[in-house]
């Protein structure tokens, strides 16, 4: 720890974690036992990410031994691990613990903290710091119940947002795909399937559940303000007023048939009214939405089922 920052050790993090998850009644652990020479093996699995914070309150603090202190206290950059479940390496794979709410802030687990700006250097320089740590893991290892437990660590970078996303694809703009690499020029022209092919590595950070229901709801929300514009980029003052003319109509819409506040700016900062909360509630109503935005109901509909399907903690086999 110094003024400006707090980190942890992964590996203290991990194996505290683990040993925790294993303080189960003595009889469960004895019957996980495969009869394998009194060892048992297991795998924890997590996620992590992080995200920065700024326009935080500054008060009339005194750094001592930092090298920099402008504005140290205005921004703030968080490092976290969230675990996920926690199985046995057999053949059924049987899980000994599973997150039930895996977008909880009260399974969040600290790693780095920092009175930082969230840049794409400070971001890239917090990811290979964490990932150095994740390579030199050693796998857990006590005894319980006369057996010889061993916990190995698998790690995700997917608790990110779009911001980090695209620091870590060196996609450069949150307007470029970061799967694919494919600008919004690249998708009017559907000729050439082959641009929206994954890049090496890209479809290992997942997909935030979250920002997924609200990006899709959005998508839906910008297709119906083009509706009968017929372009994507609105582009002159005639277009923007046609795109700010349909937006407002839909807005009454919305509060007047699902009592939502959508795409309204917030009264101070960056941002709007549009979160979790609102997309899952419009999407509730799919016959509604359909109505509102003018849309077909049979996309809703198709929408919705493939967030739910993604938002669902069933495991295939």
């Amino acid at each position: 720890m110094n003024d400006v920052s707090a980190t942890l050790l992964l590996q203290d993090v991990l194996d505290h974690t683990a040993y925790r998850l294993l303080l189960l009644p003595e009889e469960v652990i004895t019957r996980l036992n495969d009869g394998n020479n009194n060892d048992l093996k297991l795998k924890l699995q997590a996620k992590w990410g992080c995200d920065g914070s700024s326009d935080q309150s500054q008060y009339n603090q005194k750094y001592v031994n930092v090298e920099s202190t402008a504005n140290a206290d205005a921004n703030f950059f968080a490092t976290t691990l969230m675990p996920l479940r926690m199985t046995v390496l057999n053949k059924c794979k049987t899980i000994v613990w599973k997150n039930p709410t895996p977008q909880s802030p009260r399974w969040c687990r600290p790693l780095r903290f920092h009175f930082a700006k969230e840049t794409e250097e400070f971001t890239l320089q917090e990811i290979d710091i964490v990932q150095t740590e994740m390579a030199a893991l050693n796998p857990f290892v006590t005894t319980m119940a006369g057996l010889k437990v061993t916990v190995l660590y698998e790690t995700y970078l997917s608790m990110i947002d779009g911001k980090v996303l695209a620091a870590a694809t060196k996609t450069k703009s949150t307007m470029r795909c970061c799967i694919c690499h494919a600008t919004s020029k690249d998708f009017n022209n559907l000729d050439n399937l082959d641009l929206f092919k994954p890049k090496e590595g890209t479809l290992s950070y997942g997909l935030s559940v979250l920002h997924l229901w609200i990006r899709s709801f959005e998508w839906l929300l910008h297709l119906s303000y083009r509706k009968n514009i017929g372009q994507w980029q609105l582009r002159g003052p005639e277009l923007k007023a046609k795109g700010k003319e349909r937006k407002k109509i839909l807005q009454e819409r919305f509060l007047k048939l699902m009592s939502l506040r959508v795409d309204f700016p917030p009264k101070k900062g960056a941002g709007n009214s549009n979160n979790g909360n609102v997309s899952r509630s419009a999407f509730a109503k799919p016959e509604l939405l359909s109505e509102i935005l003018e849309l077909d109901e049979h996309l809703i509909e198709n929408v919705r089922i493939i967030l739910i399907a993604l938002s669902c903690q069933l495991l295939s086999t």
